[in-house]
């Protein structure tokens, strides 16, 4: 793996699609043909790549994948929705499928030392039956991610603010960086407040900032300044994310910006929802202001939690009793997706 570089917008042809803030843009995955073919071949399924097999239940009871057809052939199948295989399903399904004793005994070998390594290529008297595909190649379950961006603000447009990982694999071959994949829009939990004068406080680290950033757009687009932002990152200049808009809304009047970093060796680390942990409390407490936490829920988890019983000066059970009355009041809320 090369490193790991980190993009703020990402743009798809949605004229045809409407989405408000908190929504979530759910993305198809799809494998790439090239890597296709060589699998296929791998498993000896490549002279009848595209001879048709027909999909049907075994379990009435159970649905089908989404938009799986009844009749296909090996290579769409790999191809779209895109299939994984399981380390540990491999090795456990091969062992039934392998002739050869050595192999059979390697498989053992791999299966306690290393479960997660490649092991189709390596075994290769080993020939999976078509019937079994769904056992070893369950597709790829689509990905979610918070929509960072406000239709109000950016008409006909959907961006996201996600990590990519730019690698090369162990043939030393850069894996392409654009591709055309389905997506599509679902509702989610968070909202903006019904009254327009309620204040709004985010608090976002790293890519978590995306929720946050298309509330916050929306809200200055319908010309509402009441807003705070709470946003930590790794270091100055390193994940520092729409920084500049940050800057000129708060420039303009439009939010209350804080930011804060881990730092740098021999620096206290410090965290957004640290910050001026009475400002934002009092804020809910006093004014029925709307909170909205995302990012990496376990770090803002901690954080916002120990600001909110040193703050008070509340007891653990005094201090759930306290956060489960600000989500029954819809006054807090968690931005998981």
């Amino acid at each position: 793996m090369a490193g790991i570089k980190m993009f703020g917008i990402s743009s798809f042809d949605v004229r045809m699609i409407s989405y408000d803030p908190g929504d979530v843009a759910v993305i198809h995955p799809e494998a790439y043909p090239i890597d296709v073919d060589a699998f296929l071949t791998t498993l000896g399924w490549s002279n009848s790549a595209d001879e048709p097999i027909r999909m049907q239940h075994f379990y009435e009871d159970q649905s089908l994948p989404d938009r799986l057809p009844q009749v296909s052939s090996p290579h769409p199948f790999f191809v779209s929705p895109g299939h994984q295989c399981s380390p540990q399903a491999v090795l456990r399904l091969l062992k039934h499928f392998t002739t050869d004793e050595r192999e059979r005994e390697k498989l053992g070998e791999f299966e306690i030392s290393s479960p997660e390594v490649a092991v189709l290529s390596e075994f290769r008297s080993a020939r999976v039956p078509r019937e079994h595909i769904f056992e070893l190649f369950p597709p790829l379950r689509p990905r979610e991610f918070s929509i960072a961006s406000a239709s109000l603000a950016h008409p006909h447009e959907v961006q996201l603010c996600v990590a990519v990982v730019d690698y090369k694999s162990e043939l030393r071959v850069r894996r392409p960086r654009r591709a055309e994949l389905r997506i599509e829009i679902t509702k989610g939990l968070p909202a903006l407040p019904p009254d327009s004068t309620t204040p709004v406080v985010c608090v976002g680290r790293g890519t978590g900032v995306a929720p946050a950033r298309a509330m916050l757009e929306a809200r200055v687009h319908l010309g509402l300044r009441d807003n705070t932002l709470f946003f930590g990152h790794r270091a100055p200049g390193k994940d520092d994310h729409y920084l500049r808009e940050w800057a000129a809304l708060a420039e303009a009047g439009n939010l209350t910006y804080h930011t804060s970093c881990r730092g740098f060796a021999g620096r206290p680390r410090r965290h957004a929802a640290d910050l001026r942990a009475r400002s934002h409390w009092q804020l809910i407490h006093d004014r029925s202001t709307w909170m909205y936490i995302s990012g990496c829920p376990r770090v803002c988890e901690l954080h916002w939690w120990t600001s909110l019983r040193e703050e008070w000066e509340l007891g653990e059970a005094e201090a759930r009793a306290y956060v489960a009355w600000l989500e029954r009041e819809r006054l807090f809320e968690e931005c998981r997706s």
